[in-house]
């Protein structure tokens, strides 16, 4: 295998896992079978130290004139000390996919004597080439018992009514002052449908947002200024800043759509 299969395997791979392990149902990602044994969640935090450790390797590698000495870690320890159970699964998708991304850099910088240098792997004389190659098969193989063959996907809509989600806001109405409904997500993705009721009592989020203005009109505060806004108008707001809707008409409703990572605890 040459350079270019190296990274065109690792782009395959991670373009795979990206589609996929955001419709693997939460209880199923943190299912473990014992006190001891990963569940599909910690897997993939065990392949961010894996990702992160070879990352390293190659990097020094580049520049070490000596046969290179591969060393190991503490996988168990790494996978508890970094609480790879508790984060949420963009956080570690993102972590893993900039990982191999960076990977992917060093080694395509590579020369084909650098894939022929030398390394010691507990006490054997290997390739770089080797090493490469054992990173994808490790990869691999850790997929694979995440992406198991009995393994049943959640379904993430391509399309949401305006109807559907007006509806899932009724359903939702037995919850005091619930004014708002989650009708997508996906990875870092969050769509909401917004209809407060006279006054819009919001606080600041920790993910950036943009509003899209399904029907009314009114006054948008954002951080000291007064915005005027109407039907089919955008608005942006940065995590943190703080903003409402005010003076605001009784038909009023939004698309609220959050992305990104979080700028501090759940909101």
């Amino acid at each position: 295998m040459n350079i270019e299969k190296y990274t065109a395997t690792l782009h395959a791979i991670m373009y795979q896992t990206r589609k996929g392990f955001c419709n693997i149902p939460r209880d199923v990602l943190t299912y473990k079978t014992s006190a001891i044994k990963w569940s599909k969640r910690e897997i993939l935090g065990h392949l961010i130290d894996s990702a992160r450790y070879n990352l390293m390797r190659f990097t020094e590698i580049h520049c070490h004139d000596d046969i290179y000495e591969i060393k190991g870690y503490h996988q168990d320890h790494l996978v508890n000390i970094n609480q790879y159970q508790t984060l949420e699964d963009h956080h570690l998708l993102t972590m893993w996919q900039l990982l191999n991304d960076q990977i992917i850099m060093v080694i395509s910088a590579f020369t084909s004597d650098d894939l022929a240098k030398s390394i010691k792997v507990k006490g054997e004389i290997k390739t770089v080439a080797w090493l490469i190659e054992d990173y994808i098969n490790h990869l691999q193989h850790h997929l694979n018992q995440i992406f198991t063959d009995d393994l049943i996907m959640e379904k993430t809509p391509v399309k949401v009514s305006l109807a559907e989600a007006i509806d899932a806001l009724l359903k939702s109405a037995t919850v005091p002052n619930s004014h708002f409904v989650e009708v997508l997500k996906y990875a870092d993705l969050e769509v909401e449908f917004y209809k407060p009721d006279g006054n819009d009592l919001q606080k600041p989020h920790l993910k950036d947002e943009v509003y899209v203005i399904i029907s009314g009109h009114g006054n948008f505060y954002v951080n000291g200024h007064i915005l005027p806004f109407r039907a089919n108008d955008i608005l942006f707001v940065k995590a943190g800043d703080e903003h409402r809707f005010i003076d605001f008409t009784d038909d009023f409703s939004t698309w609220v759509i959050f992305y990104g990572v979080r700028n501090g605890i759940i909101r």
